[in-house]
């Protein structure tokens, strides 16, 4: 397939909502967004979002303040997101999930100046309210029939109709620059507390650049989102370059294994959005004479599988990068390399350092850590965290926290996060590869391998397991199965079955906790030959 280039803006029209308004100008009718049964042509989602932007600046939203939104996949997501940022505010999107403790903590972090959320949220977001002395309007969507919450003294609380409404005529601020903040993303909290990672226009923009060359996205192209809103990949990584290209976009309501290749087929996607532990769950789907029967030729993300491929009929687009900074390594089209995260281009400077930050050799492992070599091409850092920020950034380079080597070639190669990094007996072992290897087991749906503690001062390997509707497997067979497939040391000691594992919404393990859970009295000991503490 032939590399296709997304035109580059110089840095001050790198503005997502200007970008917008160019593209209902100048192509107003052409198909932008399909979603719950409907389209929004570039010029419908501009006005539709003008409206939007109208009725939040009403409500005393605008520049430097932030729209927190509770939605999952509807339209009123789309049209709250742009409207947010035409009045020049911030967008903090949050899963709708999120309840307690961890709820509280993010909406006291945001400091929002309007809510939008569901009915059903109310309960949980009433219980936080006090603390947000910053709020000054709750919009509530499908409120049922008399349905009314106060925010306070001076505060309000409206349906969806009522903010297009009371908006109507009202006029917007200064309209936002290329380093006003967009918006503010959530971290899915894998490793511990989200942390709000800022984001400017151009910092979105440049997300956009990357994911276009690394996917080879177009005008021409049609892609399929079946990722929460909530989270980037639907927006940043897919609304966005969609603008960008003037390109289409299907947004599904959830993701569903099951039905995956057949709305692919019916929305006549080019290119599709995946995520790392979906691969083995479309494979795990019974094969189908229909499962080559799509437009698809692309999935974008997932680590390189040579049977998907084969089967599916799409290539797997495995890039590297993170929210915090950007796409910063993808694979050359025509020189790509199995296995690999691709290599850097002219927008970032990668490197593999030691616990000092020195630099390390050729296939040696280590940290991964990035540096820009354009401005605006990563984030602000972490919203009201000044202090994580200097850390991760320390000596010049942005820490990523996993780790990996670079080849011959100069090409990235993952290994592990650190923290998912386990030590026994001397060798260090990758948490992916045993679980890459557990899952190769008929009876084995997924599976995540966590650290706990050993007698000595080093680790333990303990894995947790989900089985395929249907089936049984007993922890001793299952090892029994590992000792003929990986090297002594990695076999894992303790085992635990277990119906589901804990994910956030764009389907990453939540595997910090798994470490609090540690072992049960459902655990198996491989030594013992008996479940613990029984």
């Amino acid at each position: 397939m032939k590399t296709v280039e997304v035109p580059e803006l110089v840095l001050e029209k790198r503005v997502i909502t200007q970008i917008l308004a160019d593209r209902a100008s100048q192509t107003p009718d052409a198909p932008f967004v399909h979603i719950e049964g409907r389209t929004f042509s570039y010029g419908q989602m501009y006005e539709a979002s003008l409206e939007v932007a109208q009725g939040l600046a009403s409500l005393g939203v605008g520049r430097g303040q932030r729209v927190v939104m509770m939605l999952g996949n509807r339209a009123e997501f789309l049209l709250s997101w742009f409207g947010t940022a035409l009045t020049g505010a911030t967008i903090v999107p949050i899963n709708p999930e999120w309840k307690a403790e961890t709820l509280a903590y993010i909406l006291t972090d945001a400091e929002p100046t309007v809510m939008l959320l569901t009915e059903d949220l109310l309960s949980a977001v009433n219980e936080v309210l006090p603390q947000l002395p910053t709020l000054k309007a709750l919009v509530v969507l499908d409120p049922s029939e008399g349905s009314k919450i106060s925010v306070g003294s001076g505060n309000a609380s409206l349906g969806w109709t009522e903010l297009l409404q009371v908006g109507k005529g009202f006029s917007l601020g200064e309209a936002p620059r290329f380093n006003d903040l967009l918006a503010v993303l959530y971290s899915s909290g894998t490793t511990g507390r989200p942390k709000g990672i800022a984001m400017p226009h151009a910092h979105v923009y440049a997300f956009g650049i990357q994911w276009s060359r690394a996917t080879n996205f177009s005008g021409v192209d049609i892609l399929y989102a079946p990722t929460p809103l909530f989270y980037m990949q639907a927006t940043v990584l897919g609304l966005v370059p969609t603008l960008m290209a003037g390109a289409q976009i299907h947004i599904a309501p959830r993701f569903s294994a099951s039905r995956y290749w057949e709305s692919v087929r019916e929305t006549g996607a080019t290119i599709t959005h995946g995520q790392f532990s979906l691969v083995p769950l479309l494979l795990k789907q019974p094969p189908s004479p229909l499962d080559r029967s799509h437009n698809c030729t692309r999935l974008f993300i997932a680590k390189s599988n040579a049977e998907f491929e084969e089967r599916f009929g799409v290539r797997i687009i495995e890039i590297y990068g993170s929210s915090e900074s950007n796409i910063v390594t993808y694979n050359p089209w025509e020189a790509h390399k199995l296995g690999s995260a691709g290599k850097a281009n002219e927008k970032f400077e990668i490197a593999i350092v030691d616990d000092e930050d020195r630099v390390l050799a050729q296939g040696e492992i280590g940290e991964i850590v990035a540096r820009p070599l354009e401005p605006y091409f990563i984030s602000d850092g972490y919203y009201h965290r000044p202090e994580v920020t200097l850390d991760a950034w320390r000596n010049f380079w942005i820490h990523s926290g996993d780790r990996g080597y670079l080849d011959e070639d100069g090409y990235l190669f993952f290994v592990d996060r650190k923290k998912d990094v386990i030590r026994r007996k001397g060798e260090n072992i990758s948490s992916s590869e045993v679980e890459l290897q557990v899952n190769t087991h008929p009876s084995v749906l997924e599976s995540a391998a966590i650290p706990v503690p050993a007698e000595t001062a080093e680790d333990e390997v303990m894995i947790y397991v989900v089985l395929q509707g249907g089936h049984s497997l007993d922890p001793a067979d299952l090892i029994t199965y590992l000792q003929g497939i990986l090297p002594r040391f990695m076999v894992p000691r303790y085992v635990e079955m277990v119906e589901s594992l804990p994910k956030t919404a764009s389907m990453k393990i939540e595997k910090f906790k798994l470490r609090e859970l540690g072992m049960t009295r459902s655990t198996w000991d491989r030594e013992a030959g008996a479940y613990v503490k029984a």
